[in-house]
């Protein structure tokens, strides 16, 4: 090779060791860290008004809990997404997928757009409700769960 094939050579080669990178680490959602957090026997206490950063591995699921302070309307908001996630609200640490104890179901956007809503019914006041946050895509990664009282 001669000395004018170098240089490109050389850079070619460095833009190829950059972009195997960048694609490695977005293709994983940024990290291959990312667990699931809670159980079904152990969830996630969640403060209300107060915004927990998540996690969830691909193709899993994150378990969280509240209590309510007033009656009324709640916000839940999901955002900040990396892949595909929707949430459920439950009446019940059963998490049965009958009515009750399945409250409501957010995945208005199929993509990592953010899955925000108002609760469809009150809550009632003093109750402790829970929430299974679902990756979807098969991208592990990292979001914010925000509860807010009415």
């Amino acid at each position: 090779m001669n000395r004018r094939n170098i240089l490109p050579a050389m850079l070619c080669a460095a833009a190829l060791l950059f972009l195997t990178a960048s694609c490695d680490e977005a293709g994983s959602g940024g990290s291959t860290n990312y667990v699931n957090e809670g159980s079904t026997s152990n969830f996630i206490s969640l403060t209300l008004d107060a915004t927990h950063s998540g996690t969830v591995a691909a193709d899993g699921a994150s378990y969280y809990t509240f209590t309510t302070g007033a009656a009324g309307t709640y916000n839940i908001a999901l955002t900040n997404l990396q892949s595909d996630l929707s949430w459920d609200l439950f009446s019940d640490s059963s998490l049965a997928t009958s009515t009750p104890p399945w409250e409501m179901h957010q995945d208005g956007t199929y993509d990592s757009g953010d899955e925000i809503s108002d609760t469809d019914d009150p809550l009632a006041e003093t109750t402790q409700y829970w929430i299974r946050v679902d990756e979807y895509d098969g991208i592990a990664g990292s979001f914010s769960l925000l509860v807010s009282s009415p």
